[in-house]
């Protein structure tokens, strides 16, 4: 079946596209030390939230009416959501202008650093919208090495501007905002040269993108803290060392991540074809489908944690190796993130991106309250903990609301239709 071949492919080049940046680790952690690895961590942070309010998760727009709207129609969003792009990218640099004026840094970080981050989300949005415009045209070959492409280009220039130029930890955010002007040229060719962009400006349409869109800033920022505040904790009450460690075992954690992202990449243009008017069979089928990645993806985060105390010696200097102890949580921290995955497709589909927000939203205060406590008292396996919580927690809820709104076969998966 296609979605299995597809996501076979997503997975290589997924596996390709992080094993570059994995296989970096040795030269990050010898030629940076734990305090500079986390103020690199806290800046690519950053640099997420940046994306949270420029891009908005955009791209759920075009995954979601690929398959029904005409081409022109399909153009026309396309090109509006460009024009949002821009408009946010003007509207954030206006703050920064006077972030700049105020402040001499922001969590240790000079600001004058910060200034470059709007421009590497824009460019990093753009490439991702032809990536969404590639994954729905079921093109994963080339989706596969523009990923790898891009991690390739990311590591030739990192190791450049540190090993050889030694620049220090902002070398890396120096290599990815090359690359992703690079990257960004050819999304930009793409897209005009296959007609997938009509800078047509209408209100209705961009209307229906943020209807969609604008929900999703609080849900992709209480994403952003359940995944991501966790090193804000430990810089403040622990130290950016621990940050560095912390952020080393979140690399290895994040192989499950790319499993769920792989097979994610491949379900959701299946999904928002076969859901809408689905059979009972078709039904059934999502449903085993979901059971079936459930088992997968549990299975593999108690393998990686088991294999990871012998493989991170291996690839990390002795500062690091205390990272071993924060891997088990993180990978099931991951796991369970990639349970809520699956069912985001269909809050799209009922559009409820608004009860995904105060989800999200309710989810990202409680891991701040996690965050607090968890380290207090544990340290910063607390952090770990917390995410753990947190992600389980979002999980639970969204499959409630998927279930108020559907009517799967959960519990009547095996049984035959009877005519």
């Amino acid at each position: 079946m296609k979605i299995f071949s597809n996501a076979l492919i997503y997975l290589s080049s997924s596996i390709l596209n992080k094993a570059i940046p994995f296989l970096m680790l040795p030269i990050l952690t010898v030629y940076l030390s734990p305090e500079n690895y986390g103020t690199l961590a806290l800046c690519l942070l950053i640099n997420n939230v940046f994306i949270a309010f420029m891009g908005m998760n955009m791209q759920v727009n075009i995954s979601r009416f690929f398959a029904i709207e005409s081409d022109s129609n399909l153009a026309k969003l396309i090109g509006n959501i460009i024009l949002i792009l821009l408009g946010t990218l003007l509207l954030i640099y206006s703050l920064i202008f006077g972030l700049l004026n105020l402040y001499e840094e922001v969590f240790s970080i000079p600001t004058y650093y910060i200034a470059y981050l709007p421009l590497l989300s824009f460019l990093m949005i753009l490439n991702t919208l032809n990536l969404t415009i590639l994954r729905n045209e079921g093109r994963a070959y080339l989706f596969g090495v523009i990923e790898v492409t891009s991690s390739i280009l990311i590591m030739v220039g990192t190791i450049i501007f540190l090993v050889i130029i030694d620049m220090g930890w902002i070398s890396q955010l120096i290599g990815m905002l090359l690359t992703y002007f690079v990257m960004s040229l050819f999304s930009i060719y793409y897209i005009l040269t296959k007609g997938y962009c009509d800078f047509s400006f209408s209100i209705n349409i961009i209307k229906k993108i943020l209807n969609i869109s604008v929900p999703m800033i609080p849900h992709v920022l209480g994403s952003l803290i359940i995944g991501l505040s966790d090193r804000i904790f430990i810089e403040k009450m622990v130290g950016l060392n621990d940050v560095g460690i912390y952020t080393v075992a979140y690399s290895f954690g994040m192989i499950i991540g790319v499993f769920c992202d792989s097979f994610i990449k491949s379900w959701s243009p299946w999904f928002y074809k076969v859901f809408p008017n689905s059979e009972l069979d078709k039904k059934r089928m999502i449903v085993k489908y979901t059971y079936g990645y459930f088992f997968v993806i549990f299975s593999l985060a108690i393998a990686l944690s088991y294999f990871s105390k012998f493989i991170l010696p291996l690839v990390v200097s002795v500062e690091f190796s205390s990272a071993s102890s924060f891997i088990i949580w993180i990978a099931l921290g991951y796991a369970c993130q990639g349970i809520y995955k699956i069912f985001f497709p269909y809050i799209v589909v009922f559009n409820k991106t608004k009860l995904l927000a105060l989800i999200t939203s309710f989810t990202a205060i409680l891991n701040l309250i996690f965050n607090y406590i968890f380290i207090l008292n544990y340290g910063t396996v607390g952090a770990a903990y917390s995410t753990l919580l947190s992600f389980i927690i979002s999980s639970i809820l969204t499959i409630f609301i998927v279930n108020k709104y559907t009517d799967l076969p959960w519990f009547n998966v095996c049984l035959k239709n009877r005519d």
